[in-house]
């Protein structure tokens, strides 16, 4: 089966929905499936988009089976609402 996660966090950053969805995604890969992530590049915990990550807009990876889709988003660095 072809299955779509779109998920605002997903690997490697640490805590929230992240690890959860990686290890969907990763365990129903394992189980056969076609597996596609959808999400943001990695910002978290430092509020700033991963160096290996920036000045891009958008990137393809695959990681353990799961192909990886990434696009830009802005960061806020304040922490309130």
């Amino acid at each position: 089966m072809r299955i779509l996660i779109y998920s605002y966090n997903y690997h490697p950053e640490p805590i929230g929905i992240a690890p959860l969805m990686t290890e969907l995604a990763e365990g129903l890969v394992k189980k056969g499936h076609n597996v596609r992530v959808v999400t943001a590049m990695p910002w978290y915990p430092n509020s700033e988009i991963a160096p290996e990550y920036q000045g891009k807009l958008y990137l393809t990876e695959n990681c353990n089976g799961v192909k990886i889709q990434r696009s830009f988003v802005w960061i806020s660095r304040e922490r309130n609402f």
